[in-house]
């Protein structure tokens, strides 16, 4: 009796339990399709009229592929982490879209062991926990968008960065909770951030920027931000634009280069001890959301408790409306022009209470800052550059800040036109409208790989261009027989 009513209950336990659980690959080398998975998995990855399902999580073992080279989606029940010891390889030649299966809810995310690899080509990841990239190996995510993400296993970030030199090229970030891209704080990693549309990122309004770097390695090893667009969200009020720090050790090797940079908490962010940076060509404008100049606000803020070993250059950005240009704090120095490289910085309006603060140097070290823009779109002479910058001669225990001279000759005749086009709407659907074109004869679009999308004749001074693109970043060239103009399109 007591044999057969334990016979009973084991056959019970049997017909309640689910006919999956988590699921690893065999491990055998070999290269995977979803179909593959299917067939194998045990009800742990289905697939339903073309969508594939994952209920339970899934291991890529470490001499394993996963790889997607089809249009299509994939549902991650929620709280399900997909984990990569192998290769996850998708690369479809449209669009590939993972979400949650149930859009309230949000799935774990994708872990990148060490030693494993991702390739992400045409992939948009929604309502998930972000990719965490442990892998010293170079992985790359490139054209792929990412919405509505939150601090599932990346944590830190919609992508983070734990080591190596990763790639994250032409990507868009919107409106998720943490921020865009993250590296870690007590490690060292140097990705390649490049031709990205990033805004609204930190939703739960954290004092994060969307883009928070840590330390770098060896001085072989550069963080590479370039040619992105940040944008903020007005209402985000604690929510920078770009940090890069080691304030708890290690170096920073930075180049951040021809970023536009508008409507965040600040602009730009450098902070450690052991720094060499290049901060270039960047247009930095508006980064005064939380409105308190005591707590951000500066289009670009150097902050250092030890100089020896800290060299910056700063040149050709424009810096206007922030709550403060450039502010330099505790013993940070930088190098804003000399008489072999004119700084070309242009100021307009950076100003708080009532004054105007094109580089406040609130530090006991001399600063060279020649050939610099201080007021934009005037004939400034020494004097109006002196009520503008705030120095020795305001507090004699402040380091002097050597501008003179001064230029505001800066702009060539090609940076005039190119000042006056416009390129509306952009953030753009499927048509935008030139305007100021007149001295053109050609538009052609061009996407992140340079690979030319689209060509027409300029044939009026308002030229409107209809297009069918895929969601992303692009650059538009505009073209006579003399020059050409090059500025950032982004597609929605």
């Amino acid at each position: 009796m007591i044999k057969k009513t334990t016979i009973l209950l084991a056959m019970f336990f049997l017909a309640v339990t689910p006919i999956f659980a988590q699921y690893i690959t065999p491990n055998d080398g070999e290269i995977y399709s979803l179909d593959d998975l299917v067939a194998l998995s045990n009800g742990v990855l289905i697939e339903e009229d073309g969508v594939y399902i994952l209920n339970e999580d899934l291991e890529i073992a470490a001499s394993d592929t996963l790889q997607i080279t089809q249009n299509g989606e994939w549902l991650i029940a929620p709280e399900v982490l997909i984990t990569i010891s192998g290769v996850l390889q998708i690369d479809a030649p449209d669009e590939f879209t993972i979400n949650c299966t149930d859009e309230d809810e949000k799935f774990e995310g994708v872990r990148v062991e060490e030693d494993a690899n991702i390739f992400l080509n045409n992939t948009i990841m929604k309502n998930g926990g972000g990719i965490r990239l442990i892998t010293e190996l170079n992985s790359s995510i490139t054209n792929s968008e990412f919405y509505d993400n939150y601090g599932g296993v990346a944590s830190g970030a919609v992508i983070y960065v734990s080591k190596g030199t990763q790639i994250i090229e032409g990507n868009t970030f919107i409106g998720n909770e943490t921020p865009a891209v993250a590296s870690a704080a007590n490690a060292t990693a140097a990705p390649v951030i490049v031709n990205n549309y990033i805004e609204a990122n930190n939703t739960e309004n954290s004092n994060r920027p969307q883009l928070n770097m840590g330390p770098t390695g060896s001085v072989n090893d550069t963080i590479k931000i370039m040619n992105n667009t940040i944008i903020g969200d007005r209402d985000l009020t604690r929510v920078g634009a770009i940090s890069v720090s080691a304030l708890i050790g290690g170096n920073i090797r930075a180049v951040i280069q021809d970023n536009t940079i508008q409507d965040n908490r600040y602009g730009i962010t450098i902070a450690g001890g052991n720094v060499w940076a290049e901060i270039t060509g960047n247009i930095i404008e508006d980064n005064d959301t939380e409105g308190d100049p005591m707590l951000g606000g500066s289009g670009i803020n150097l902050l250092t408790q030890d100089s020896s070993a800290y060299e910056v250059y700063v040149y050709d950005n424009q810096i206007r409306r922030n709550l403060w240009g450039v502010t330099l704090q505790y013993d940070a120095k930088a190098n804003f022009g000399d008489d072999e490289n004119p700084g070309n910085n242009v100021f307009s309006e950076n100003g708080n209470n009532g004054s105007i603060y094109a580089l406040y140097n609130n530090t006991p070290n001399e600063i060279l800052a020649k050939y610099n823009c201080w007021i934009e779109d005037e004939s400034i002479t020494l004097e109006d550059a002196e009520e503008v910058i705030f120095h020795y001669e305001d507090d004699n225990s402040l380091g002097e800040v050597i501008f003179d001279p001064v230029s505001c000759s800066i702009l060539g005749v090609e940076d005039v036109l190119e000042s006056e086009i416009s390129i509306v709407p952009n953030p753009a659907i499927d048509y935008i409208i030139l305007h100021e074109v007149s001295a053109f004869n050609q538009a052609i679009i061009y996407d992140v790989l340079g690979k030319e999308v689209y060509r027409n004749a300029i044939e009026s001074d308002s030229q409107k261009i209809n297009f069918n693109l895929k969601s992303g970043v692009y650059f538009i060239q505009l073209k006579n027989q003399n020059q050409q103009i090059t500025k950032k399109l982004v597609v929605k």
